[in-house]
């Protein structure tokens, strides 16, 4: 179970601990419910993925953190595509982790977060930003793109209701940790935030289907 347990879906364990606090400091639910909670969560986290976590880390500890560190923003492979060698190490030396170069320079860090939040949010509604993998349209889909945009609108504006607040944090967590945190963003395969934003086009399609219905002419005034 844990190896099939990948990285974007052990990330819920930060989701599920951030939306239990936050309920908890806007006090829609008691200090015994979010320990509870906790607790639960801590033990599902640690049946799933603890085992494969404790085994990597025995059986092959290189390979379980080399991947982490190849793939974040501040490895020299991704700012280099960008910036010279001496804008990047402008500040410190580069040094290395598990045989990846990085860098360390927060004026850079800051650049390259923003511009892979922006790549990554655009290419729910724009294509050309991914060519490979057959990806020839928007990841929200043509029409359903529409849906999207007024889907994400509408949780933004009931963000306080506790289903609009674990649909944001899902998708914004997913948006910069498996993608904008990244080396070369958008990072389709990482971000599972595809099927965050099908659920905006839900939501956005049952509110113009529900406005639809509303405002549709009653059977009895036709004719």
């Amino acid at each position: 179970m844990g190896f099939y347990t990948y990285f974007a879906a052990r990330f819920s364990i930060v989701i599920s601990l951030a939306f239990i606090g936050l309920l908890w400091f806007g006090k829609k639910t008691t200090f015994k419910e979010f320990l509870l909670s906790t607790a639960v969560l801590g033990i599902g986290f640690g049946l799933v993925a603890a085992p494969y976590i404790a085994h990597g880390s025995i059986a092959d500890p290189q390979a379980m953190s080399y991947k982490m560190w190849e793939s974040a923003f501040f490895n020299s492979f991704n700012g280099l595509q960008f910036y010279s060698k001496e804008e990047l190490f402008s500040v410190t030396p580069p040094f290395t982790i598990n045989d990846n170069e990085l860098f360390y320079n927060p004026k850079i860090y800051l650049t390259l977060i923003l511009r892979g939040f922006l790549r990554t949010m655009i290419v729910f509604q724009r294509q050309g930003l991914i060519s490979e993998h057959y990806i020839a349209f928007p990841l929200a889909g043509t029409s359903g793109v529409i849906f999207y945009l007024l889907g994400f609108a509408l949780t933004l504006k009931t963000f306080k209701q506790p289903r609009s607040l674990l649909i944001i944090l899902w998708f914004f967590a997913n948006v910069f940790g498996l993608s904008a945190l990244n080396t070369v963003p958008p990072r389709h395969t990482h971000d599972h935030d595809h099927s965050c934003a099908r659920t905006l086009t839900g939501v956005g399609l049952n509110a113009a289907a529900s406005a639809n219905r509303n405002y549709a002419v009653p059977k009895e005034k036709m004719g």
